[in-house]
């Protein structure tokens, strides 16, 4: 695992614990978030399939 992977995960783990505090203190947040994070993994998806499909 590259710097860059374990500083990816790393971010990500503490974007998880951010948002469950925030959905604990506030539930109508909730579907706003998964709608975002659904909506950052398509547009991450899209990215790697251009990539991939490139090389």
């Amino acid at each position: 695992m590259t710097r860059l992977e374990k500083l990816k995960m790393q971010q990500i783990r503490l974007l998880k614990r951010l948002v469950m505090k925030d959905v604990i203190e506030n539930p109508m947040k909730k579907e706003k978030i998964i709608e975002r994070t659904q909506r950052i993994v398509r547009a991450r998806q899209r990215l790697e399939k251009r990539i991939t499909g490139r090389v």
